[in-house]
């Protein structure tokens, strides 16, 4: 759903209060209502990203009934009451199904108000947030009570990143790009969130 914003900042978007975005339950249903018409979030359609959707709906549930955040860090986070974090996504993100529910979950505790925006819908909030000029989704957006920017997070955990570059990049082996994409999804399995929490432990240090 687009916003009906074209431009401004980020600031500007929050000043109007989120419009076309969503809570983390409108997304799920989203999604949801979306599969049943054979679709994925987005204006470009294919067989390809509805299946990563489906996958993605078992991931998100697992997420949703296993991970139990470490209460340290719920209490840092708690400093951040009445503050939204604005996440750009999509139904289709491998990435985001491994993330999104852990920050859902995460803020819902700390009672941070979060949004989810659709990327494809967005290109002019995406094109502030570009990671190596790519795209790339997940991005986290912690916003305070006026709307200003505090810290930005994504597309994956630094631990994770760093094994999704140190493999893209390598010459020797050259891994394919599902050779990549599985190595990933195992991480994030093994890892069962720790890396994500560490990521916002450092953020609330730093700020």
């Amino acid at each position: 759903m687009e916003t009906g914003i074209s431009q401004g900042s980020v600031t500007d978007y929050a000043h109007a209060g989120f419009p076309g975005s969503y809570d983390y339950a409108s997304f799920r249903q989203l999604v949801r209502d979306l599969l049943e018409q054979g679709k994925s979030t987005g204006p470009n359609q294919s067989a390809d990203l509805t299946e990563y959707s489906k996958l993605n709906e078992h991931r998100m549930n697992r997420w949703d009934k296993h991970f139990q955040p470490e209460q340290n860090l719920i209490s840092a986070l708690s400093t951040y009451k009445g503050h939204t974090w604005l996440v750009i996504t999509e139904g289709w993100c491998g990435d985001s199904a491994q993330t999104l529910p852990l920050i859902a979950r995460l803020a819902h505790e700390a009672g941070i108000t979060l949004r989810v925006i659709l990327r494809d819908d967005n290109l002019w909030l995406m094109d502030q947030y570009l990671t190596n000029g790519g795209r790339s989704v997940p991005v986290l957006i912690c916003l305070d009570e006026k709307g200003n920017e505090v810290f930005k997070w994504g597309p994956r955990p630094a631990k994770v990143q760093e094994v999704f570059l140190s493999m893209k990049n390598s010459a020797d082996p050259v891994y394919s790009y599902d050779e990549i994409k599985e190595a990933i999804h195992l991480l994030y399995a093994r890892d069962k969130g720790q890396s994500l929490q560490e990521d916002f432990r450092q953020l609330v240090k730093s700020v």
